[in-house]
């Protein structure tokens, strides 16, 4: 799921490939456990561009702040300082 996001590409996905990730609102839509809901947001994000793009920077940003090699570092430093 984060090498799709993080490639800009909104994913649709069940609760179960969610679960941990604290998504942001603007990507909470893209989670559901009803598959024919599962087609339709398939189905919209690849036919709307006005859907898809706001999705595609939201999924790109929720990555780069959360998981980017940068942002552990910050949180190593961050657990390595409240140590010491």
């Amino acid at each position: 799921m984060l090498e799709c996001l993080a490639a800009s590409l909104p994913c649709v996905m069940t609760p179960i490939a969610a679960e941990g990730l604290s998504l942001p609102s603007a990507l909470e839509e893209l989670v559901t456990a009803d598959a024919e809901h599962f087609a339709r947001l398939i189905a919209r994000y690849h036919d709307d561009e006005n859907a898809y793009r706001p999705a595609a920077e939201a999924s790109r940003q929720f990555v780069a702040d959360h998981y980017s090699v940068s942002s552990a570092c910050l949180a190593i430093s961050e657990a390595i300082l409240r140590k010491t």
